[in-house]
């Protein structure tokens, strides 16, 4: 759409100006190294002591990479896949904010969503967010026109964008886990089963999605049910641990064996390099758990700072850049703001809600928890912000019909009066 074009040169100029050097930085060396084993056939690395080898990647990002390593493309070229999945994200954003917007507040909304400053920081280097927020994006469009009542294919559609997603962040499996759940009760309690068993059958076929990766994982860990090894990580920085200034910051494995002030960690983490992958993350998982039943008191405060940490950059060490804090303080001050409002206003008008309100807020606040549970980064609860854009969307739609600023219908098929405020 020519509208949303300046959206996609504001992406590329991102990593162009601030493009990170030739080297691979951060997560980029893994996740390339994971795209080479899948062209050599294999993933996880049997019998490696290093956790980053094994499964602690879901296999969604380096596929997508495999193009580039197979044909030794430069890494500056694959560091722009993250601008143009941003881009496609705002135009399926866009397309499905006009499922119940007019085009004007569907393109106000478009800016809003592509805008949102937090998703510049992962654009000039490889992050699998940018995948994520796009697949998350696409599998609200095809779920809201199934809850319109769009035929079989958006079921599926809708569950191979959701599937896909947790094998890009292999924790949205348990995510999937949970929404399934959820819609079985849904369908129990409602009077109208209809979106109820949909939404089921979305969860069922993104779960079904998932299945070669599970039983990969059962091949090589013996274990059912088996998402990644990173899990358990993330839940011992999480836990109090009893060392005085620690917030639940995450720590990787080498930076406890290279900085002075993560010392005390050291006894743990070296006998941790003597056990392979699967038994490391065993223990984290028993020992974080331990640390919470112990302290419950120090993990709730663990949980106030990884709120603030995923939010607004807060309770990291070291601190970072200045301008980013205030970046992230804006920018996610105004959504959660721009959030509560639009609870209020859609809480008020319960009764007529279209059937895709309940399932986006759960997903929404799903992902949220999700990532607060655990030790998280900011860039973590980014496949959030399209639901939580879309409830704002919407809301602010109620509150102008409310007013009766705007009431003239729209022709039928071509957005907010084809699917008015119903049920359907």
């Amino acid at each position: 759409m020519v509208s949303l074009l300046p959206l996609l040169a504001l992406y590329v100029a991102v990593p162009v100006l601030g493009q990170r050097g030739s080297k691979p930085v951060g997560d980029e060396a893994p996740l390339l190294r994971a795209s080479d084993r899948l062209l050599h056939g294999h993933y996880a690395l049997p019998g490696t002591m290093d956790s980053v080898s094994y499964l602690w990647h879901g296999p969604g990002a380096p596929l997508l990479l495999t193009p580039f390593v197979a044909l030794h493309a430069p890494l500056a070229a694959a560091r722009l896949l993250g601008p143009c999945l941003l881009f496609a994200s705002a135009l399926v954003f866009y397309r499905l904010l006009r499922t119940r917007l007019a085009p004007g507040g569907a393109l106000a909304g478009t800016y809003a969503f592509g805008l949102h400053l937090p998703f510049y920081e992962g654009l000039p280097s490889l992050h699998k967010e940018p995948l994520a927020v796009l697949l998350v994006t696409a599998g609200l469009l095809w779920t809201s026109r199934l809850l319109a009542g769009g035929a079989r294919r958006h079921v599926v559609l809708a569950g191979l964008a959701f599937g896909s997603l947790a094998m890009v962040r292999l924790e949205y499996g348990w995510l999937l886990v949970a929404m399934l759940a959820a819609s079985a009760l849904w369908w129990v309690l409602a009077a109208d089963r209809a979106p109820a068993r949909r939404t089921m059958c979305v969860c069922a076929v993104a779960l079904a999605a998932c299945a070669p990766w599970l039983i990969y994982t059962y091949e090589v860990t013996g274990r059912p049910l088996y998402w990644g090894n990173s899990g358990g990580s993330s839940l011992y920085w999480m836990s109090p641990t009893g060392v005085r200034g620690e917030t639940g910051q995450w720590h990787a494995f080498h930076t406890v064996l290279a900085t002075p002030a993560l010392s005390r960690y050291r006894p743990l983490f070296n006998g941790l390099q003597r056990v392979t992958p699967i038994e490391r993350d065993r223990a984290l998982r028993r020992i974080a758990l331990a640390n919470i039943r112990a302290r419950p008191g120090g993990y709730l405060r663990n949980l106030a700072a990884n709120f603030s940490r995923l939010w607004f950059l807060e309770e990291f060490r070291p601190r970072p850049p200045g301008v980013l804090v205030v970046a992230y303080g804006v920018a996610n001050s105004l959504l959660l703001g721009a959030v509560a409002w639009a609870a209020v206003v859609l809480v008020r008008r319960r009764g007529w809600l279209p059937r895709e309100a309940l399932p986006f807020a759960a997903l929404a606040a799903g992902t949220v928890l999700l990532h607060l549970i655990p030790s998280a980064e900011p860039r973590m609860v980014l496949p959030a912000v399209p639901a939580l854009l879309w409830l704002v969307a919407y809301a602010a739609r109620c509150a102008v019909a409310d007013r009766g600023v705007s009431r003239r219908p729209v022709e039928a098929g071509r957005g907010a009066g084809a699917m008015a405020d119903t049920r359907r």
